[in-house]
């Protein structure tokens, strides 16, 4: 006869449990110890292995990431494709209010998934946003004026703006400590392969009348992909123990962990729980307004906060969003004849240090990746500053060259440079934000954070141009490099070695200060105790 399956087992466990409506009722004394220190149960789950369900979740998560990538890449593209297809020539301002619309509706975007996540589900802000990403496509694609045009932006960004808010803490929650980071990162590795398909039909179809509108009208297609992948994916264990399914959440936790033990995911469920449980202790009764002022009045809940929001401030103060939405112009302008083109070579260097940023996270950690590479994207910065010297650049940024001199070629190795070391940090962990957050306001401080993006994006985008006729492109690539300096040094003190923690234990750094030493100390922990239960087992075999 064959044996119980976990999940009958832990039905069965759960329907004789009557005493909690949280955990089941059954409890197990933790594991021996071992050279003076326990090794808990909830650890232990970490080590065994994970089914494929964890990656399949990530899979339909990442195709978010794409169609985020490829709404990027499309208006980018787009601005130098377009013509008089609105009716007449596009002026600098139009240009920068339209780019710019995207990223205003994303802050809103983002706020009212946040205000949603924790009362409907991680899921449902991102059904929202698929919606409203395919009439955004529908309204760019049949735009023959700017407020049309501009109406798409905004909607799109919307719909983008949700979904960029929800997916990483859904992907946080759901993923076992030691792939959290690789799993977010897939996730923004998507945005990157977006990018290059946008960038690819941008620049293939250029010579196609409105060929932007079948780019615009392509959109569509992995929103909808998403919306019949979703129903497959589980809500996290987290938002199904907060709302009373326990139950539910025992099971997945087995389907995730299908070698675990009961008594491991037992511990787990009792882990989660408990921070569940000090959250709701703590948001009983209370409204939105009294849980932002808990975000941004307590010490332990604001740290994490600025830590998170920081980077993703550096990374729009930093240049990215403005250099990919005006890359066709910058490089027009520098005298590539196609420059349509070259942002394929631009967001290729992104996926390709993306994957790789991906496939470190979790080993290298977060720290150590962001100091480096910070470094790395200040030094490609102030070398396209130094090019922009030698290139010839009217105010307008009307291309007053056409042919390409060392100067450009230099501008052009010089982003590529900025960019590969931006994929590898803080285009990765900037999406890791939300481990940092405790569960009480993990929603609404991930919201802040992406918010925090967007409104930076908004501001970098909207003011590109004008930046560069009054300061000079050499000048604008100087104050992005400053900006990158201002985030290294803000790491240096101030970001703290997460990697591998559980979400619940992440809290505890921030207990009092920024905790670097403190993460330090439990990086150090966890690494002995691993270490004693490798040489245990090595020993009893």
């Amino acid at each position: 006869m064959s044996s119980p399956s976990i999940d009958s087992v832990l039905v069965a466990t759960m329907m004789s449990s009557q005493s909690s409506p949280y955990l089941p009722q059954e409890k197990t004394e933790p594991t021996p110890q071992r050279r003076g220190s326990d090794i808990s149960l909830h650890d232990a789950i970490e080590q065994t292995k994970t089914s494929k369900l964890i990656w399949f979740i990530t899979a339909a998560a990442a195709v978010g990431g794409f169609f985020y990538g490829y709404d990027t890449g499309f208006m980018s593209t787009t601005l130098v494709n377009i013509g008089t297809d609105l009716g007449h020539t596009l002026s600098a301002s139009e240009s920068q209010i339209i780019t710019s619309m995207a990223s205003l509706g994303g802050l809103f975007g983002a706020f009212t998934a946040g205000l949603s996540a924790d009362k409907m589900g991680r899921k449902f802000p991102i059904y929202g946003g698929c919606l409203f990403f395919v009439v955004a496509c529908a309204l760019e694609a049949s735009a023959f004026s700017v407020p049309q045009m501009a109406a798409g932006r905004f909607i799109s960004g919307f719909g983008t703006g949700a979904s960029v808010m929800v997916i990483p803490m859904y992907l946080g929650e759901l993923a076992p400590a030691r792939h959290r980071g690789r799993m977010i990162a897939l996730y923004n590795t998507a945005s990157t392969v977006g990018q290059i398909v946008a960038y690819g039909l941008g620049g293939g179809i250029s010579s196609v009348a409105h060929g932007w509108r079948y780019v615009a009208a392509l959109g569509s297609v992995s929103p909808t992909l998403l919306c019949f992948l979703l129903p497959s994916c589980p809500e996290t264990p987290h938002q199904l123990i907060s709302s009373g399914r326990a139950g539910e959440a025992t099971l997945l936790i087995g389907r995730m962990y299908p070698e675990a033990s009961f008594e491991q995911i037992n511990s787990r469920v009792d882990h989660i729980t408990g921070g569940v449980l000090e959250a709701k202790r703590a948001l009983t009764g209370r409204s939105i307004f009294w849980q932002f002022k808990q975000l941004i009045c307590t010490g332990s809940n604001i740290r994490p906060l600025l830590t998170t929001c920081c980077i993703m401030a550096s990374c729009q103060i930093g240049g990215f969003s403005s250099l990919m939405a005006y890359s066709s112009i910058i490089f027009s302008v520098v005298g590539f004849d196609k420059p349509a083109l070259i942002p394929i070579i631009l967001s290729g260097a992104n996926f390709v240090f993306t994957l790789f940023g991906a496939s470190v996270v979790d080993r290298w950690g977060r720290r150590k990746i962001l100091i480096v590479t910070y470094m790395g994207m200040i030094v490609g910065l102030s070398a396209a500053a130094v090019a922009f010297q030698f290139i010839p650049v009217a105010p307008d940024l009307t291309p007053q060259i056409h042919s390409v001199d060392w100067a450009g070629y230099m501008c052009l190795a010089s982003i590529v440079f900025y960019l590969s070391f931006f994929a590898v940090g803080p285009s990765t962990i900037g999406w890791c934000g939300t481990e940092l957050m405790p569960l009480e306001v993990r929603a609404m401080g991930t919201m802040v954070n992406i918010a925090t993006g967007w409104v930076f994006s908004f501001v970098m985008n909207l003011n590109f141009m004008n930046m560069v006729a009054k300061m000079t492109p050499s000048g604008t690539f100087c104050f992005y490099a400053g900006a990158c300096g201002l985030g290294w040094v803000f790491i240096v003190f101030c970001y703290p070695e997460v990697t591998g923690l559980p979400l619940e234990d992440v809290r505890q750094v921030f207990r009092s200060g920024f905790g670097v030493e403190r993460a330090n100390r439990l990086q150090k922990k966890m690494r002995e105790q691993r270490h004693a239960e490798k040489m245990d087992e090595e020993q009893s075999s």
